[in-house]
């Protein structure tokens, strides 16, 4: 390839919301945090092992009569989100909380350490407001998988980076 010569016109996509076939059988509710399964189906999130975190679902999907891919989920991959939780901290800022079920975060991780984001927001001890863009995976724009030193996916380099920076409380 060379390098441009003249300007170039490029397409553009914003990626905040992304449409994610829904697995069969399944029902999405509006405001849940979802994954992506193993066969790339959007199902509610949950504490599941091969399975990755995609977003904050945009609109109410019933899917339980449907093959998978029938319809599909609008998702939301960044912002700030309010989810429940239980024995939050003003300390615990910045902290990574993990999924619990399709509207519960935690920060241990449970069994799978399914990492969802960061806590923005302290406002009560039962409410996490949640950063999710540096938790929704990117598997629906092809972008490779690279791996923090908790096993969670990290979406781009600049989230890697972001991942640094936090690490060394930069």
């Amino acid at each position: 390839m060379t390098a441009l010569a003249a300007d170039r016109k490029t397409s553009m996509k914003e990626g905040e919301l992304v449409a994610i076939p829904v697995a069969a059988a399944t029902t999405i509710y509006l405001g849940g945090l979802v994954m992506i399964n193993a066969a790339g189906n959007a199902i509610p999130a949950a504490d599941a092992a091969s399975s990755k975190f995609a977003g904050v679902a945009q609109d109410s999907i019933d899917n339980s009569a449907g093959a998978a891919g029938d319809l599909s989920v609008q998702v939301r991959k960044t912002g700030v989100h309010s989810f429940v939780a239980a024995g939050l901290a003003l300390t615990d800022l910045g902290a990574k909380v993990f999924v619990a079920d399709d509207q519960t975060v935690d920060l241990t991780g449970g069994t799978n350490f399914v990492f969802c984001g960061r806590i923005d927001v302290f406002t009560v001890a039962t409410v996490a407001h949640v950063d999710i863009s540096t938790g929704a995976f990117a598997r629906t724009h092809g972008v490779g998988q690279i791996q923090s030193p908790d096993g969670s996916d990290l979406a781009t380099t600049q989230t890697l980076a972001n991942e640094i920076k936090a690490a060394l409380n930069l």
